[in-house]
């Protein structure tokens, strides 16, 4: 199995009680100090952790990885990160390697810069838009009740030939979907015909100053923009 493991953000005391666990079951602990600046070393590790923990280089994940993944097919092989340990693609990258070799992969997350972010005085959402996705058993998979006129609609989205390379641009849902208050939806007053029936569009561009990256956006990560956008209710 191949355990990362996250450290968390400044030295190895911000180990959460379930990474501590992850490593003391591990047969081998490896350690990353080049995708994050953190005040700990290997000797601090192996003292809290009781086991030995060796440092590898960057080269190590990113080209001569296979020796990882070989060790990984027989024994708990667990990698320590500092911050989040999925926050840098070099990580990611060999998670998608092992699971390509049918290799167990567990994760422990930690804390991160990511989150950490607001002390400065500057929210996450100052740095790039993300999405909220409501909880389905409060919201029963129906649209936010009082927002709407209606609780289920259908959805139709475009793509084109060049899709995953090209990404989608609006949406269109049921022609009777008003807000609950008989207003319109905001750049949602305009109804079009297709397949054989009216729908209502929606002239929504999530992707309007943040380019397209099949690397990252899918068909699925559209549809969590349409949910964002009608949860907003306006």
């Amino acid at each position: 199995m191949l355990v990362l493991i996250s450290i968390g953000l400044a030295d190895e005391r911000d180990m959460s009680l379930r990474a501590l666990e992850a490593a003391r079951e591990c047969d081998i602990l490896l350690s990353e100090f080049y995708t994050n600046k953190i005040n700990t070393n290997t000797e601090k590790l192996s003292k809290l952790i009781g086991k030995p923990v060796r440092e590898i280089s960057r080269k190590d994940l990113e080209e001569n990885f296979n020796w990882i993944l070989e060790e990984a097919k027989n024994k708990n092989v667990g990698i320590l990160v500092g911050g989040d340990c999925l926050v840098a693609t070099t990580h990611y990258s060999i998670v998608l390697e092992a699971k390509k070799l049918e290799i167990p992969v567990k994760i422990i997350h930690g804390s991160s810069i990511i989150s950490a972010i607001g002390e400065t005085g500057l929210h996450l959402k100052k740095f790039g838009p993300y999405v909220t996705i409501p909880f389905p058993e409060k919201t029963k998979k129906s649209l936010p009740e009082s927002v709407y006129n209606m609780q289920k609609t259908d959805l139709l989205i475009f793509t084109t030939t060049q899709y995953p390379n090209a990404g989608f641009d609006m949406f269109w849902v049921d022609n009777g979907l008003t807000l609950k208050n008989g207003g319109l939806p905001k750049n949602a007053e305009q109804t079009e015909s297709h397949l054989g029936r009216q729908w209502r569009r929606f002239s929504y561009h999530p992707y309007q100053n943040k380019k397209w990256n099949p690397a990252e956006d899918s068909v699925v990560v559209f549809i969590q923009h349409v949910e964002q956008r009608l949860k907003n209710g306006d």
